[in-house]
């Protein structure tokens, strides 16, 4: 679904609006997460900006540095998941110190907005 609206729109048009979204949901988390139907349609928007990173990043990577290194530069863009890795060790030091799981979303938001 993400590649047939990139073929349509555009990749970088796809990111960003997904992006924007994301950005969104995290930092309304806290007001809009208040029951189980709003917690599903929150994690369905985070597993669907999770595919547009996955699906999208080789195509965006061969399209700006060529194929002919695509293994080499993918793997550099792709190791943002690995340092993506620590950010719930940061989230529970915030739940820890602050005993409140909107601090940790509305930080997360801010961080993925920048």
């Amino acid at each position: 679904m993400t590649v047939l609206l990139s073929d349509k729109f555009g990749i970088l048009k796809v990111m960003i609006v997904t992006y924007i979204i994301r950005v969104i949901i995290l930092l309304l988390f806290p007001i809009f997460v208040v029951n189980f139907i709003t917690l599903c349609i929150a994690v369905a928007i985070t597993g669907w900006g999770f595919a547009v990173n996955l699906a999208l990043f080789p195509v965006l990577t061969a399209e700006y540095f060529g194929t002919k290194n695509l293994g080499v530069n993918y793997g550099l863009i792709f190791t943002a998941f690995g340092v993506g890795a620590i950010s719930p060790t940061i989230g529970s030091w915030i739940y820890d110190s602050t005993g409140n799981y909107s601090y940790v979303f509305i930080s997360a938001g801010f961080l993925f907005g920048i």
